[in-house]
This record gives C-alpha cells, sequence and structure tokens, in this order.
C-alpha cells in the first residue's frame, strides 16, 4: 500500500482455543472502532471457518451462531459507511459438519442484509450494535485469561499509528475495606518454653567447644559465664539454657549458639 498505508494493518493475536466471549470483545474494543476510524468504502471479507468448534486444526470453540453476528456486525458496518458493498469469500474449514452449518449462518445474516437494503434505501447514521444473546448465557461468553491483555496492547499500538484507535477508559478502584484484624492472643509460657527446649535440644547435637568436645545443655546458673560473648548467667533468664563442656570448662549462651564456627 505504500508509506501511506503504514498503521493501518490490524492483527488481533488470540491465543488458542478462544471462543465467542474472545471474539465479541475483540470486535467491539479492537474491529468495530478501527472500522469507525478507517471509514471504508468496500469490504471485503476472507470468510474462513478454521476457529468452529470442532476444527481438527483450528482448535478453537467459536460456535457456528456466532459466524452469523460476525457477519451481522460486518454488514451493519458496510450500510453505515460503504453503502451496503460487502463480499464474503469462503476460505479455510476442515470440519464438513460445522462448515455446512456456518456457511448457512452466514447465508443467513446476508439475505437479512439485502432485506434491509431493499427497505432501507438511506445510509443510516450511526452503527447499531447487533444482539448476541442468541450465543449463550454470560458463563459460555467468559474469556481467556489473555484476551484482555492482547487487545490492550493491540489498541496501546495504534492508538500512536495511524488509525488513532481510543484507549479503554482507566478501570475504577473499588475502595475494599480492610478489615481489622484482631491481636494474635500472647503465646503461652509453657509453648514458648517447649520450643526454645526442642530448639536447644536440636542445637547441643551439633556444637562442639575450640578442643573439639561436645558441648552439654544445662539450665542457666548463676556461676556460668559465656566465653563468648561475656554474658553472665545471673543476668539471664531462669528459663534459658547454656552449653557447657565439663572437660575444659567452655561455657557457651543461648544467643551465641548460631555461631559455632565461630567459637
Amino acid at each position: 500500500g505504500g508509506k501511506d498505508a503504514k498503521g493501518f494493518t490490524l492483527n488481533v493475536p488470540l491465543t488458542g482455543s478462544y471462543g465467542n466471549g474472545d471474539i465479541i470483545h475483540v470486535f467491539r474494543r479492537v474491529l468495530i472502532p478501527a472500522c469507525e476510524q478507517f471509514k471504508p468504502d468496500f469490504i471485503l471479507v476472507a470468510a474462513g471457518f478454521d476457529a468452529v468448534e470442532g476444527d481438527p486444526l483450528g482448535g478453537c470453540k467459536v460456535t457456528p451462531p456466532a459466524f452469523r453476528w460476525m457477519t451481522e456486525v460486518v454488514c451493519g458496518l458496510a450500510r453505515r459507511y460503504c453503502k451496503g458493498r460487502l463480499v464474503l469469500v469462503t476460505e479455510g474449514g476442515y470440519c464438513l459438519k460445522q462448515l455446512e452449518e456456518c456457511a448457512k449462518q452466514c447465508v443467513r445474516a446476508l439475505l437479512e442484509h439485502g432485506r434491509v437494503m431493499e427497505t432501507e434505501a438511506a445510509q443510516p447514521e450511526t452503527f447499531e450494535m447487533p444482539s448476541y444473546e442468541y450465543l449463550g448465557d454470560n458463563k459460555s461468553l467468559m474469556l481467556l485469561p489473555k484476551t484482555p491483555a492482547v487487545v490492550y496492547k493491540v489498541l496501546q499500538l495504534h492508538s500512536q499509528l495511524a488509525l488513532k484507535l481510543p484507549m479503554p477508559p482507566p478501570a475504577k478502584k473499588r475502595h475494599v475495606p480492610v478489615e481489622e484484624v484482631p491481636e494474635e492472643p500472647p503465646e503461652p509460657w509453657w509453648r514458648c518454653w517447649r520450643r526454645h527446649r526442642e530448639q536447644a535440644k536440636a542445637m547441643s547435637k551439633t556444637l562442639k567447644c575450640p578442643n573439639g568436645h561436645k558441648l552439654k545443655r544445662v539450665q542457666v546458673r548463676d556461676d556460668l559465664l559465656c566465653d563468648w560473648c561475656g554474658a553472665d548467667g545471673s543476668e539471664m533468664p531462669a528459663e534459658d539454657f547454656m552449653f557447657s563442656c565439663n572437660m575444659c570448662e567452655f561455657d557457651l549462651c543461648g544467643p551465641c549458639r548460631n555461631k559455632p564456627r565461630e567459637v
């Protein structure tokens, strides 16, 4: 199309297994605004049915009535911008049963388009979105998790190119009141003492004095003095433990037990 056509090629790379809800989202957010910005003189559709549910190659979940809805949208855009000039050319589709049904749905929409063109000669001033209630309930029209992110990136890119697609308004942040978290009750003294005792017992199996003797876990006494930090046993809680070597009279307090390599 030359250098003037830069930015008019629009692709929406949906992930596999997309369904009716993803198609509706893409049409509403991207394709219809792009057509309103571009204002075509003629619409040519490569009507492939690879995305229909049950196709062995497509792997998607679009139902035949969704192709009718897409055709109705394109017909409405053709009436609005190019006096109804519209051509659908069939392409892919490898499930014969579903291919037949999809073609029927598209032809029904085209017949209705022809009837409207015969009865309404004037060009409509606005485009009316056709209803998609017959495509299923809200559960069947759910989006894939990645579809909104893909659509947002496409809009973000083409908002700066030739089409100038409008970005969706930012979602309003809902105010969620923070529930007051009740303070946890203090831990019972016996549970704290038991946990501390188990930790001290486990540590006493690996601690050794500088001479290589195994340290024995003992209750805090006033005559014990930590040879590492100088802590006096008389200043420690009575329920605390120390580690002592009876052979070389080496004592280690509880806080220093995490530094056995430096002893």
